[in-house]
């Protein structure tokens, strides 16, 4: 939803900040820097930190001890917070009072209220957010790229530690498998 609201704010010419998730996917990502590019506006996301042209501190302290060029990095972040991948409950329940189920639902396929959604635990779910990753990459993969100087990456390598089967309830799963190497 995030991404539609910015677009329709970039068409009339206004610049946007965004909070995160600023888009649901990378193809929403990419249309939203065209049309930033298209009418010469603004587009940010909620990092007040990575909004100067300057490196922060971190990144000139870096700079000046490498000897080469860096060409990645290696991130680690686990997510026990969230109630991502977990089953949906069957269990309806009454939308409260103060907010407005169908203006929430934006864009997202109609599903019925369910408690503990809003105002947190809708991240985990695909249809509103972007999981965890979606959710904390900000603030985990974006200053390394801004550090380090990266471009987009050419491939990516994932794992899955665990895997939650309600909140902060850690569960097995026979499927979890090492990392993997993706490559475009």
């Amino acid at each position: 939803m995030h991404a539609v609201i910015a677009m329709a704010s970039m068409q009339l010419k206004k610049h946007v900040y965004v909070q995160k998730p600023l888009t649901h996917d990378i193809y929403e990502a990419r249309m939203l820097t065209q049309a930033a590019e298209r009418y010469k506006v603004v587009n940010a996301d909620g990092q007040p930190g990575r909004l100067g042209r300057r490196r922060p501190p971190a990144g000139r302290l870096v700079s000046r001890r490498m000897n080469r060029r860096c060409d990645g990095s290696i991130l680690l972040y686990e997510q026990a917070r969230m109630a991502a991948g977990i089953q949906w409950s069957d269990k309806k329940a009454p939308v409260p009072t103060e907010l407005d189920w169908n203006l929430w639902l934006g864009t997202a396929p109609y599903k019925d209220y369910v408690d503990n959604l809003v105002p947190f635990n809708w991240r985990g779910w695909w249809d509103y957010g972007t999981g965890a990753l979606g959710d904390m990459g900000c603030h985990i993969v974006a200053p390394a790229f801004q550090v380090l100087g990266l471009g987009y990456p050419t491939e990516a390598e994932c794992s899955v530690g665990g895997v939650y089967v309600g909140e902060f309830k850690r569960g097995y799963s026979p499927t979890a498998v090492p990392p993997h190497r993706i490559s475009p």
